[in-house]
């Protein structure tokens, strides 16, 4: 991707996202698929490959700006996965969602009483 041109990989990223749209609205949350992660319900795939795409959307040399509703769902995942292990920490996120997700995931700076438990995923 580094080498590619950032207007056209932005294209290609809008053009999946829309067919992924359509794709999913008629998609069993409870089935299970196979991944390279084991067993996992069609919701819980589909969460982590929404966190992917919006993080490696951040990545692009001009970033993507990630659909709202991809970044809520990211944003909602990742403070999830921090609370279910730090419930006390919840008045400490940052309130801007892409400033969260960027440092959730070693992107950018934690806020100070975050630094500890942050990146969530590197």
């Amino acid at each position: 991707a580094a080498a590619a041109d950032s207007t056209a990989l932005v294209g290609r990223l809008e053009t999946a996202v829309a067919a992924a749209r359509g794709m999913i609205d008629g998609v069993d949350d409870d089935a299970v698929l196979p991944t390279r992660f084991g067993p996992l319900p069609t919701r819980h795939f589909l969460v982590h490959r929404i966190v992917e795409g919006v993080v490696h959307g951040l990545d692009l040399p001009t970033a993507h700006a990630p659909d709202p509703r991809a970044l809520e769902v990211c944003a909602s995942a990742l403070t999830q996965l921090l609370l279910q292990a730090r419930p006390e920490l919840a008045g400490q996120l940052p309130a801007d969602e892409i400033g969260w997700v960027e440092a959730a995931t070693g992107r950018a700076a934690a806020p100070a009483g975050l630094r500890d438990v942050l990146p969530l995923l590197a």
